[in-house]
């Protein structure tokens, strides 16, 4: 399984084959995937951060995964 699925999996707890057979497929899936990662690393950041902004981008960044989260699932026709 590509790494850039890995955080998917392990986000939403879907099926290995499910998860690898629409991303083989589909690559706006695939992008739509590699976004949800990247809003993860972004809100990892943001958490260790010491930053005056800090609250304000982990309130952003959580919004942001958990929307990239439910398209996955829409995309998926998981409910």
């Amino acid at each position: 399984m590509p790494d850039k699925a890995k955080h998917v999996l392990e986000q939403l707890m879907l099926p290995l084959a499910v998860l690898e057979l629409r991303m083989a497929a589909d690559p706006d899936f695939r992008c739509l995937c590699a976004d949800h990662r990247e809003a993860l690393e972004a809100l990892g950041h943001w958490e260790a951060a010491s930053d005056r902004h800090r609250a304000a981008r982990i309130e952003e960044f959580a919004c942001l995964v958990a929307e990239l989260e439910q398209e996955i699932m829409a995309q998926l026709n998981v409910t």
